[in-house]
């Protein structure tokens, strides 16, 4: 169904936070963020994303308006359409908020506008990095006694790794789900001999154990190992779903937005996941409260039988969020956001310019961006890259693999 009058960008605010998060390809020393709301009438509708600050900017202040003038003219599933056939491709940010605004506009909760909800409540994750043992240990029974469900991440060599799932699994007891995400560190002969020994300490699953592209040792793993085996970055889109799948390579995704290129490419795997009968595990990048809401909805949506949890949380990492209430939680899980839209509203700007200058942050407006903020922002990507070399370098199997399967154009 057509549309009638314009979608404009109503506001834009961007800014980048120190961090540190580790993982076993690359360390995080900073998180760029930025929050558009678009308007239509009387209606607003809010979304969220995380690609590096100077990129963001440009492409919002130079294409907003194009892209959004063409959005106009469509409704929610008018859009997924002509983003399915390429006539649209949006950012994140963009894609959340047109969801939110399609859904007010339609008197429904995001998840209704999508498909049809299951569940109003949401089993959820919460992830560790990689850091020193006692460290990491005593993060995991916080988060249990709270009642989170456990991502740790792995990777730092097969008896490293093997003594903190050990020390983890003591220390929370043996009845909370507890992931391990190896991010491609091991060769396929290391992960089956690493993996058949930690099985013992009782995984929820196993996630994306060797390289990307793979399948053969992650089909192996899955008929070798009695943990299911979860891929992650093997997976961007239908195709490589389906290939996964007849490979015998997946017994659950991960499935992020932010990796897959978007909402709109997001619905289209979990829809394939559920005709293939492949179980969902709604994934984090680095979301906060808006990005966190579109993904409770999107996990209402899963059938019962596939369904695997929710990772969110990023805010804890940055020390903040963006929401002016926070996302419910109890027990172990999280309310799906009620009312029109996604159901979440954006703190005050003040207030979160006052959080992000407090932790030696930067805060930018829309129409306040300069030269010295993209300066600033190019130089805290490319000191990322730089610290995150060295750690690279040293994991020969994984540098090796991402060499050669980039020169193939994987």
């Amino acid at each position: 169904m057509k549309r009638m009058h314009a979608i404009t960008l109503e506001d834009a605010l961007f800014f980048i936070v120190p961090v540190r998060f580790k993982i076993s390809t690359g360390i995080a020393i900073s998180s760029s963020h930025h929050v558009v709301v678009v308007k239509r009438g009387d209606k607003s509708g809010v979304g969220e994303g995380f690609s590096h600050l100077h990129r963001a900017m440009s492409f919002l202040k130079r294409h907003a308006d194009k892209l959004l003038n063409l959005a106009s003219k469509y409704d929610f599933e008018g859009l997924r359409d002509i983003a399915r056939i390429g006539k649209l491709r949006l950012p994140m940010a963009l894609e959340m908020a047109l969801l939110d605004l399609s859904a007010k506009e339609e008197g429904l909760g995001a998840c209704e506008l999508m498909g049809r909800p299951v569940r109003k409540k949401v089993r959820v994750f919460r992830t560790i990095p990689l850091g020193r043992k006692d460290e990491v240990v005593r993060i995991a029974s916080r988060l249990a006694s709270e009642g989170w469900g456990i991502k740790l991440k792995i990777g730092m060599g097969a008896e490293p790794d093997l003594e903190l799932v050990k020390a983890v699994r003591g220390a929370v007891g043996p009845d909370v789900p507890l992931i391990v995400d190896v991010n491609q560190a091991y060769p396929p002969g290391v992960a089956l001999r690493l993996l058949r020994r930690m099985e013992r300490y009782g995984l929820y699953s196993i996630e994306q154990p060797c390289f990307r592209t793979d399948l053969r040792a992650h089909s192996v793993l899955k008929k070798a190992l009695d943990t299911p085996i979860m891929l992650d970055e093997s997976v961007r889109d239908v195709e490589e779903l389906e290939k996964a799948v007849e490979a015998g390579a997946i017994d659950v995704l991960n499935l992020k937005i932010c990796r897959v290129g978007g909402l709109f490419r997001a619905l289209n795997i979990l829809e394939a996941c559920v005709d293939m009968g492949v179980r969902l595990y709604i994934g984090t990048g680095r979301e906060l409260g808006v990005g966190a809401a579109t993904l409770l909805h999107m996990a209402s949506l899963i059938p019962e039988e596939l369904f695997w949890g929710c990772e969110i949380g990023w805010w804890f990492f940055i020390g903040f969020d963006i929401l002016k209430r926070p996302l419910a939680f109890r027990n172990g899980e999280m309310e799906v956001p009620s009312g029109p839209g996604l159901g979440v509203e954006i703190a005050d700007e003040a207030w979160l310019r006052r959080q992000v200058e407090r932790r030696g942050g930067l805060f930018i407006k829309l129409e306040n961006i300069g030269r010295m903020a993209r300066v600033k922002s190019m130089l805290l990507s490319a000191s990322e890259r730089l610290i995150s070399l060295p750690w690279l370098l040293a994991k020969s199997y994984y540098s090796v693999n991402e060499l050669i399967a980039k020169m193939r154009g994987r």
